[in-house]
């Protein structure tokens, strides 16, 4: 049985989030391999790491993460790439998905729905 850690990265310039979801996601059991405050950063920490999945926001400094996404899925088409988002980027949605998103969380939903969204995501990725 395959007891590796799925790892992960998560690009998101908001700290307090950042800090939030890493919790988060180490309490599920995610190794979390590097972080980044903007695009261009976790582009390059992609091709560092080469992690299972990357947690990344859409508004973000020096790269915005659709640009971010595009690149990383040019590097590794089948990166598994997960857009945070808030109730207001819905109309970006449909460009993440064109350019290769996987899936999305809402960033403002309640605590504990999103840690069962987490679950579900984390469920379909392998390690």
């Amino acid at each position: 049985m395959n007891t590796k850690p799925i790892s992960a990265i998560i690009v998101e310039d908001d700290e307090a989030f950042r800090l939030l979801l890493k919790t988060l996601l180490e309490s599920k059991g995610v190794s979390i391999v590097g972080e980044a405050d903007n695009g261009q950063d976790g582009v390059n920490l992609y091709k560092q790491t080469l992690p299972d999945v990357v947690f990344m926001d859409i508004r973000m400094p020096v790269m915005d993460g659709i640009t971010a996404l595009r690149e990383i899925r040019g590097i590794d088409s089948g990166a598994t790439v997960i857009i945070l988002t808030t109730l207001n980027d819905h109309l970006v949605k449909p460009d993440c998905e064109q350019s290769g998103a996987k899936d999305f969380v809402q960033k403002d939903m309640p605590p504990d729905i999103f840690g069962m969204r987490l679950d579900s995501i984390l469920k379909n990725i392998s390690p």
